[in-house]
């Protein structure tokens, strides 16, 4: 009868049914998997495998874990099985990762205690189901590590049973990699991949097994760090299929023959064919892109633009919408300037689309309309982030800053003061600073400041990081619904200096929601003109407006108008 197949397991899955003692369960879904396996052997064989690949680990608690399983179900040869895997695990990880030389014998001595009782288990589950190949890749994988001699005979006994295991017989491939460069050593593992085939038709995937002679040609080239000439080898090994190792192979040679486009490519290839991949703390995507950035910051470094922005442009090409490669390609597109610094501001607002809060890219975004003589573009981008978070300190700080380079320094020495409020001490040292080159009817604004401010600061804080949705609430809420707002004080709104002779007048209609205690809750801007020269400065003065105490909370819209002052 056909089995189903069952998607590929979940390692997070069987372990949560390991720990919460679903033994039975664990039973059945494994029984499962073998069934899929002896029914259709290449689409079954590499499910089954990862679902016994939870288990090894070297884990003294999934060990214990394991031994409940055994000690309820002593003949459940899938317990014996996971066993086998996870002690073959503990006697990788007590040898450790070094050279043979650099490994001290009474490492090789405790993993040879572990390889010998995951052998027992291993042996067990045979006995109890011999018609098992999870059990077999356990054996081949410790002979073929050096637990135990008899590689070739443990490949032998394995292959009598499962002939057509693409997983046997790629553990067998290993076993037979050259230690030694040089065409004479691929003719063993030649011949076994070529004998192999024989058995393709009942497992159509044994014919990625071609592609493993040029893998290990590959890995051979690669130790010789002749990158160029590694990627060619597993290009011609990918052409037999697209194995993991093949892949992470032309990853790793990629990297270091710096062609980051190819190597992500690879990596989210990779990903996609092997989704527990995606559960490394390093996964092979971000630890391409992580490689990619460490090397255009050496190159900007260097000064080497050019060779930054194509770097970053490969990367984008297979993933555009990597922030992080934007933004140091916005980056570099501006320091060249001319008609470059176009692009790289389109970069830097693309960086910002996909993650709004990134500060580097806001940063740089003002950086950029500075260095390329666009002063006022660069207020008006700050001042947009101060409407959008206006209890955020960086952007209150980012914005005294975009203020100062224009020569607005009282507007400046107000919002650096703000920062100061809200914990960025940096804020505070800065006013500090420019204190002294404030005009002395400017000094003034400075102690008027808490007052000035905001009678909620706190508040305006809580609910800075999401303005929009925060109006939104207000918006909704029958708290604000009344218009009957009687007002009691109005603040007068500041002309920005800032603007220099760009604008004399303009206006700014807004909607303002007042709480039953007459203190303003939010400030919505609903129309401006001209735009972006006087939202900001319109809020503010509109959050120290004043209405009468009321039963329930209001909502009144204004128009507040500016004209600059003539020249005294």
């Amino acid at each position: 009868m056909p089995v189903e197949m069952l998607p590929e397991p979940g390692r997070v899955t069987l372990r949560n049914m390991l720990k919460q003692s679903q033994f039975a369960q664990l039973d059945e879904l494994l029984e499962h998997y073998r069934a899929a396996f002896l029914w259709n052997i290449e689409k079954g064989e590499g499910p089954l495998i990862l679902a016994y690949k939870s288990f090894e680990v070297g884990d003294n608690e999934v060990l214990e874990q394991i031994d409940a399983w055994i000690e309820q179900r002593p003949r459940s040869y899938q317990a014996h099985t996971a066993k086998a895997f996870c002690l073959e695990a503990m006697g990788a990880k007590a040898r450790g990762g070094k050279w043979s030389k650099d490994t001290k014998p009474e490492q090789f001595e405790l993993m040879e205690r572990f390889f010998h009782s995951a052998e027992k288990e291993a042996r067990l589950a045979l006995r109890l189901q011999p018609r098992s190949v999870a059990p077999y890749r356990v054996l081949v994988l410790m002979a073929q590590r050096g637990g135990s001699e008899g590689f070739r005979k443990r490949a032998e006994e394995a292959l009598s049973v499962f002939p057509a295991s693409f997983n046997l017989r790629a553990r067998v491939v290993f076993g037979l990699q050259p230690r030694w460069y040089g065409d004479d050593e691929y003719k063993l593992m030649e011949a076994f991949v070529q004998a192999s085939q024989q058995h393709v038709r009942e497992n159509p995937g044994l014919r990625a097994l071609l592609g493993y002679p040029d893998w290990a040609r590959g890995q051979d080239l690669y130790t010789a760090e002749r990158y160029e000439e590694s990627i060619e080898a597993y290009t011609r090994a990918l052409s037999f299929g697209e194995e993991g190792d093949f892949l992470l192979g032309r990853i790793e040679a990629a990297r270091l023959a710096r062609r980051y486009g190819l190597a992500l490519k690879d990596a989210k290839r990779l990903e996609e064919l092997d989704p527990w991949r995606k559960d490394a703390e390093d996964t092979p995507v971000r630890e391409t892109i992580e490689k990619a950035r460490w090397w255009v910051r050496q190159k900007l470094e260097a000064g080497q633009f050019e060779a930054g922005i194509a770097v970053a442009s490969e990367v984008l090409g297979v993933d555009p919408g990597e922030k992080t490669m934007l933004n140091t390609r916005g980056y570099a597109q501006c320091h060249l300037g001319g008609k470059q610094h176009v692009q790289g501001l389109a970069d830097l607002e693309a960086a910002l689309r996909i993650d709004p809060d990134m500060e580097l890219a806001r940063n740089n975004v003002r950086w950029c309309l500075y260095r390329n003589g666009k002063p006022v573009e660069a207020i008006k981008e700050a001042e947009a982030w101060v409407m959008q978070a206006p209890g955020n300190a960086r952007a209150r700080f980012e914005l005294a800053s975009a203020y100062f380079v224009a020569g607005d320094a009282p507007s400046a020495v107000i919002h650096f003061g703000i920062a100061c409020k809200l914990g960025y001490d940096v804020g505070c040292s800065r006013v500090d600073s420019i204190f002294e080159e404030l005009k002395p009817e400017h000094r003034n604004l400075l102690q008027r400041l808490p007052a000035d401010w905001s009678p909620h600061p706190q508040e305006m804080m809580e609910t800075s990081v999401a303005s929009a949705a925060f109006l939104q609430e207000l918006e909704d809420s029958p708290q604000f619904s009344s218009k009957n707002i009687k007002l009691v004080s109005r603040a007068p709104p500041r002309f920005p200096g800032w603007t220099y002779k760009d604008v004399e007048k303009g206006w700014v209609d807004a909607l303002i929601y007042f709480r039953f205690d007459g203190t303003v809750a939010g400030v919505k801007v609903l129309d401006s003109n001209p735009k972006g020269y006087f939202e900001l400065a319109a809020a503010e003065a509109l959050r120290r407006w004043k209405a009468a105490p009321a039963a329930t909370g209001g909502r009144g819209q204004q128009r507040v108008e500016f004209k600059r002052a003539p020249p005294k």
